[in-house]
């Protein structure tokens, strides 16, 4: 088996031998595509990110002092919850009300919007569709609160951002300010 590859690997040089051989460069040189267009292990598209850092802890990513700016959360406690290899949790204790940022790398299984819908549809409520923050975000206002989920690619992952809490009328455009902050620190 061993010598086949090799007899089969020095028999696809061949075409390269070939075609760099010495007379002039003709028509048919200059029209060949670069390397890049038609090797199998061309780079992937600028377009693809590279993978974040491993995250260690969810509370770091969004400080208390930024959920009393943006939200008016009254003197929020931070308490980093045990989570498991995919996902971290902090729960912010306020007198203003509970709220929760989950952050999660798992294989992309998907397109960025597939897994967000996923997500939001754990939480009931009236769903919203928001652009401007992650590669694809869904909102939802509904009686048990707020609840907004991101997700970001990230090479073969996909980076999951959800963050839910209770407080009246209708502060998306507050989560959104709050969770481009989480996207920024990622």
């Amino acid at each position: 088996m061993r010598r086949f590859l090799v007899a089969l690997s020095a028999a696809s040089l061949l075409p390269l031998a070939a075609c760099g051989g010495g007379g002039s460069p003709g028509a048919a040189e200059s029209e060949a595509p670069p390397l890049s267009e038609v090797s199998p292990m061309a780079p992937p598209p600028s377009s693809t990110r590279t993978p974040g850092p491993e995250l260690k802890a969810a509370c770091p990513l969004l400080p208390p002092g930024r959920l009393v700016s943006v939200l008016g959360a009254r003197d929020p406690k931070p308490h980093e919850d045990p989570g498991g290899p995919l996902a971290r949790t902090c729960r912010y204790v306020s007198t203003s009300g509970g709220m929760f940022l989950i952050v999660g790398t798992e294989p992309a299984n998907g397109t960025a919007d597939e897994m967000a819908s996923r997500v939001i549809r754990r939480y009931s409520g009236s769903l919203v569709k928001v652009s401007g923050v992650g590669d694809a975000a869904y909102y939802q206002n509904g009686p048990g609160g707020q609840t907004m989920v991101v997700t970001r690619a990230e090479g073969p992952q996909m980076r999951t951002i959800t963050f839910s809490c209770r407080f009246p009328g209708d502060p998306k455009d507050k989560l959104v300010v709050l969770l481009r902050g989480v996207l920024e620190r990622i």
